[in-house]
């Protein structure tokens, strides 16, 4: 599957209702196995600010006009590209989007100049850890370290 991808400056580039597929993305996402997290829309939106607002690189995946992912990371002032978050819908997932976005995301990133690309996801994530490794990055710890876990906002 391709899926039609969008670099965000500013989320007022969105219209309506890519914004609130946005939020619904970003939050059936965190919502499943293995973080089990509830967002608000607020949340969800200030966690794709918070990437703008350090200069970095937004994308969302579309399939017509549906849109069905996220991905966005920026460059940290050690000169690390950090991918900050890739988000595909649930009943999307397994077709290679979260695959097409990680790739587009590390060619934007590869363009920065970075001293190293990085990226988290919790030990438990076997969705996407897989997905890393093929992307030829390696796991260099594997602590669990939750600072807050957020349920219902």
């Amino acid at each position: 599957m391709k899926t039609e991808m969008q670099l965000i400056n500013n989320l007022n580039q969105l219209i309506e209702s890519q914004t609130e597929q946005a939020i619904s993305v970003y939050q059936a996402a965190f919502a499943e196995l293995p973080y089990l997290e509830a967002f608000t829309a607020d949340e969800s939106i200030a966690a794709l600010q918070y990437i703008l607002d350090k200069d970095g690189d937004l994308l969302i995946g579309q399939d017509e006009d549906d849109l069905v992912s996220l991905a966005g990371g920026y460059l940290q002032s050690d000169g690390t590209y950090y991918i900050e978050e890739l988000a595909v819908r649930p009943d999307k997932q397994g077709e290679g989007i979260g695959r097409e976005m990680l790739e587009s995301l590390i060619e934007l990133g590869l363009k920065r100049n970075p001293n190293v690309l990085e990226v988290r996801t919790t030990a438990s994530n076997t969705k996407a850890i897989p997905l890393y490794l093929d992307e030829d990055f390696t796991m260099s710890r594997i602590r669990e370290v939750v600072a807050k876990k957020r349920q219902d906002g």
